[in-house]
This record gives C-alpha cells, structure tokens and sequence, in this order.
C-alpha cells in the first residue's frame, strides 16, 4: 500500500472513531429523551444535544473542506438524524427514516451500488438549467426580505426595487433560470429579476417546503407588525434590510448562481 493510501485510511478510521465516540455520548444521553414541547427541565439534555449535532456539523465541514464531499455528507446526514432522533416522537414513529433512506444510498455509492432513490431522472429536452437547492434557499430569502418591507408599508415596486439596488451593490448576479424572458442577456440584478423571483415563489411549483415556508400566511402573522409603521419604524426596517440582512444573506453559498450538473 502506498503511504499516501495509508494515510488516508488512518484519517478516515480516525474520522469513524470520533463519529463513534459521538454517537456513544449521544446514545447515553440524549436518545428519544426530548418531549414535543421542551419546558425548563429538558434545557440540559437539549443543550447536549445541540453540543452534539454542532460538534457532528463541524467535522463535517472539517471534511468538506478536505475535498471529501461523501464523507462530508454521511456526516451531515448522520447529524441531522443524530439531533431528530433527539426527540421522543420521532424516535417511536421512526419519522426520521427518508433521513436514514439518503444516508443508506449515499453509503451504498462506496460499494459500487446505486440505489433506486439516487438513479438521476431522465433529463427533459430542452428548458433550462435548474437552480440549485442553495440557490433556490438564497431566492426564498430575498422574497421574504422584500415581503417584510411591504408588510411595513413599502409598495412592492418600491421594495423590489430597493432590494436589487443593494444586491447590486452586493455583487449578486442573476442565474439564467431567475431571469425574466426581457433580461436574459443581462448580468445584473434589476426590480424585474426580483419581481420573477416573487411570483416563481408565489406559484411555487416544484412544492418546496422551505417556499412554501416564507410564503406561507402565517409566517406573515409573525413577522408582520400589528399596526401601522411609523415613517421611522419604515426607515429602521429599510436600513437593517440594506445594512444587515442584505449583507448577510448574501454570504450564503446560493447568491453565487451555479448550475445543477
């Protein structure tokens, strides 16, 4: 065996026994210990639990930054199951298992095999790129950001338009799919990018969840303000939107379009 060969196989019984070592401490600990609705004395186990998952999260991104996508993934995907299975409901109704099912498959490419759920669909003819998960979490974003400034009194051209000043600003660019038929020989983000992404999220199509989410009414009873905003209350929102969520959201992997393979 090579040295490089056997270096990589001491990193990777390293990385399984550290996974192992996790998954012991949250077996004694936390294990479908979790009620639905957590009160003051399941604090403790849930502040483990999180301690767990963020550790478990961490090594992931450790070996994501390697070059080791799969592994990176299992770990993710080890995580997520790790943290939901928390909790007692999910545990006794095993509500966890499509979780274990993109785990199973994803392991399975290490022997050779593909599993029904991973065999790519059949490409359709014609159309264009989709966006990706990323990406379409990026657009849901900026949808929500322009629904919060009208919920406080901006007009939606108002909104849409200062939201693609600043993504402007920002240095985002339009995928070919978010364009509008009029902008696809543009590179920039305009009022009208912003107004197709509003009603692609609006329709909804593809059924996303985290859409659906943003979209949803009752999303708006809770960020929405009971009354009328002031001019200043307007103009507090309008500043934290340009100077605070604008920024940050656009540090996402999705505000850079890349294209599904």
């Amino acid at each position: 065996m090579k040295k490089t060969d056997q270096g990589d196989e001491h990193e990777d019984l390293a990385e399984d026994r550290e996974h192992r070592i996790l998954a012991a401490r949250f077996r004694s600990s936390t294990l479908g210990m979790l009620p639905d609705v957590i009160g003051v004395e399941d604090l403790d186990t849930l502040n483990v639990l999180l301690e767990l998952t963020i550790n478990a999260f961490w090594h992931a991104k450790v070996m994501r930054d390697a070059g080791k996508d799969r592994a990176a993934v299992i770990q993710a995907l080890r995580a997520t199951w790790m943290f939901f299975a928390g909790f007692r409901t999910m545990l006794k109704g095993q509500l966890y298992a499509p979780l274990q099912d993109a785990l199973d498959g994803i392991r399975a490419l290490d022997k050779a095999l593909v599993v029904p759920l991973l065999i790519p669909a059949k490409k359709p003819l014609g159309g264009r790129a989709k966006d990706t998960g990323s990406r379409r979490v990026f657009v849901d974003l900026v949808v929500f950001v322009v629904n919060l400034l009208q919920w406080h009194g901006f007009t939606a051209n108002e909104a849409r338009t200062l939201v693609a000043r600043r993504l402007q600003e920002l240095g985002v660019e339009p995928s070919r799919e978010a364009k509008s038929k009029t902008e696809r020989g543009t590179t920039s983000i305009t009022a009208g990018t912003v107004k197709y992404w509003c009603t692609r999220a609006r329709a909804n199509k593809d059924g996303d969840i985290i859409t659906a989410y943003f979209m949803n009414s009752s999303t708006r009873d809770v960020f929405a303000p009971k009354n009328k905003p002031s001019p200043a209350e307007r103009e507090r929102l309008r500043r934290r939107v340009l100077e605070e969520m604008l920024p940050f959201i656009t540090q996402l992997p999705g505000a850079r379009p890349k294209k599904e393979s």
